[in-house]
């Protein structure tokens, strides 16, 4: 596998800090809905956030896969990616 986000066909390093990018929170959103991981644990391993900001982060993207029709089919191609390991 190369170092390149599948869907976003970009580096996690190149998006994860860029500002009003989807990326990293619908991440953070995933390991959290999906894979149970506590928020904190997650926002250390995803670039040092604390568990404030993940939890905004989280309830925001969640507002958004409701109101925009292609950051929800963002989000069931990772949980097909994740269903496929």
């Amino acid at each position: 596998m190369d170092n390149h986000d599948h869907l976003k066909q970009e580096r996690w390093e190149d998006f994860c800090d860029r500002h009003g990018d989807w990326g990293r929170d619908l991440a953070l959103y995933v390991a959290r809905r999906e894979g149970g991981m506590r928020l904190g644990e997650r926002g250390r391993k995803l670039g040092g956030m604390d568990y404030g900001g993940v939890a905004i982060a989280v309830h925001r993207l969640g507002k958004k896969l409701e109101e925009d029709p292609s950051l929800s089919s963002a989000h069931e191609k990772v949980r097909r990616l994740i269903d496929k390991k």
